[in-house]
């Protein structure tokens, strides 16, 4: 808020917008930096003047703490979407699975995502495959990408990478549609900068590729200000005389990158408590590292009394230099009582009142409550924290649910985009072979995500079991929802029961069909009478 004493009226001063360059940054340093620059602390440095709390900031920076709960949920949220190994088929036109895969195509997908896997051991950044860094990158900034290459200097006629944010430049025309795209990197020969530029031909249909030295235009940088989209034949004129070289190949109206868009974990409100957390979190080391003082009452430091020469009268000396050692003792004299005359009768007993432990209850209270708040803020209130152990099982089934409900709406984006991915594959790796291709434009690969939320709570299968039992759910839903492939159990199930029948072979509970009566038995009456 500020106040002009000369118009006499308020005005709200608005809050400096980021970069969108400046905005990735900070999210990724949220994600995987020291939390240092962007904590509390380092926000009030930038504006304090004086020597003393600059100092006071300096020496905070040495005892900063953080706790990055952030990177927390982002993993647990990639871990939830491809712990399990994705599934594929070849469907027909309603997207029920052939009976029979198409052997050449179903083959050659298996033999590059197997080789994929081998050589991508060697190259993981951070033990992430491509595909998963794609979708990490998206989470963190909304955004991630799949480039597929050929890798000759690896003996593979084809493989894929995740090229960071700033290294992709996708152009959108008013419909928000991709036309054009570019890809920049640096030539490992002459350290120059080259373009990959790819533009989808809307009268050949082919997608065209063009080798540019240097960048296309500092405007079609990722971060740019300038949003205006423009036609590709002025992009042709400004790469003129650039083009090292140039083909095209028929991908079926795709590019040989794939973009990942998905609403990211990293909101404004997720960052400000990450922030208030670790600001807390230093606050509580600091106040529990911090000298605690003992009180000394009716008592006098180590000294002793001399007789003035000039007044006679008797003074206290305090000792000019104590030294303080380990296991060592001093002795506290008490203050001097005097009578009427001035004379000393008696002394104080000194009393040493001894610090308390220092209380970091409300520390403790503050940073739970914001915990709690962070995971629920990224659908993760689920897990369990200090604060929320005492929910019931309905509250955190509930919670789980919102976790679930938030993967199946990636894997609902990310699956054809996936799709996608290994269409192009198949394309690439057939282009010399116009009837293969053909049918691989023809094929509808699906592609299906086996989400894993983490084993749910005693209680949770408490809750679970008895909806089964109450007739609430079916078989296959209560076995899923307590963490097993319905697939697989339910036949060992029915196996139990045909060979240990005079047991409960159920190890939800009890069926909720009830059990046939003999014939003239009465409801309560005892059978075998």
């Amino acid at each position: 808020m500020r106040y002009s004493v000369k118009s006499n009226t308020f005005g709200i001063r608005p809050k400096s917008r980021k970069r969108p360059e400046q905005q990735v940054k900070e999210d990724y340093e949220f994600y995987e930096g020291d939390q240092w620059n962007l904590s509390f602390f380092a926000e009030k440095a930038a504006y304090v003047d004086d020597h003393i709390l600059r100092e006071i900031i300096e020496i905070t920076k040495t005892t900063f703490q953080f706790n990055n709960i952030i990177r927390q949920c982002v993993d647990r949220h990639i871990h939830g979407l491809f712990q399990k190994k994705f599934t594929y088929f070849f469907a027909d036109e309603e997207g029920e699975s052939l009976g029979e895969a198409p052997t050449a195509l179903d083959k050659e997908l298996k033999q590059f995502i197997k080789e994929y896997e081998n050589i991508s051991l060697s190259l993981m950044a951070e033990n992430q495959s491509a595909i998963e860094k794609a979708i990490t990158d998206a989470k963190i900034c909304g955004v991630g990408y799949i480039r597929l290459f050929n890798p000759q200097y690896l003996n593979l006629d084809l493989t894929m990478h995740s090229p960071d944010y700033d290294e992709i430049y996708v152009a959108r025309d008013t419909n928000q549609f991709p036309r054009w795209l570019c890809y920049y990197y640096t030539d490992e020969t002459d350290n120059q900068t080259l373009t990959e530029l790819q533009h989808l031909n809307e009268v050949t249909g082919l997608t065209d590729f063009y080798i540019v030295e240097g960048e296309v235009s500092p405007s079609n940088r990722v971060g740019s200000t300038t949003f205006k989209f423009l036609p590709f034949a002025e992009i042709l004129t400004m790469i003129e005389g650039r083009v090292r070289e140039s083909w095209s190949l028929d991908l079926d109206g795709h590019f040989s990158v794939v973009e990942f868009r998905l609403k990211k974990l990293l909101t404004d409100d997720v960052k400000s408590l990450q922030k208030g957390f670790n600001h807390e979190l230093t606050l509580m080391s600091q106040y529990i590292a911090t000298f605690q003082q003992t009180q000394i009452l009716n008592g006098l430091p180590p000294g002793e009394y001399k007789l003035d020469e000039d007044t006679q009268e008797l003074t206290y000396e305090f000792t000019p230099e104590i030294e303080l050692r380990v296991n060592t003792r001093e002795y506290i004299q008490g203050l001097c009582k005097r009578n009427e005359d001035g004379l000393i009768t008696d002394y104080t007993t000194p009393q040493v009142v001894a610090p308390l432990p220092a209380s970091i209850s409300h520390f403790v209270e503050s940073l739970t409550i914001k915990e709690v708040l962070l995971y629920r803020a990224m659908n993760q209130g689920h897990i369990p924290t200090e604060n929320n152990l005492q929910l019931s099982g309905r509250s955190r089934t509930a919670m789980r649910a919102d976790h679930r409900a938030s993967l199946e709406k990636d894997s609902m984006i990310i699956q054809p985009r996936l799709s996608t991915l290994f269409k192009t594959i198949l394309l690439l790796k057939n282009i010399g072979n116009p009837t293969k291709v053909s049918k691989i434009k023809e094929a509808n690969l699906v592609i299906q995500l086996n989400i894993e939320i983490g084993e749910p709570s005693p209680e949770e299968k408490a809750e679970v079991r008895n909806n089964y039992q109450a007739g609430l759910l079916s078989l296959s839903s209560a076995i899923s929802a307590i963490g097993k492939d319905p697939l697989e159990e339910k036949p060992l199930i029915e196996e139990d029961q045909e060979n240990l029948i005079q047991f409960d072979p159920n190890p939800l509970g009890s069926s909720p069909v009830p059990q046939q009566q003999k014939p003239g038995v009465k409801n309560g009456q005892n059978p075998n009478k």
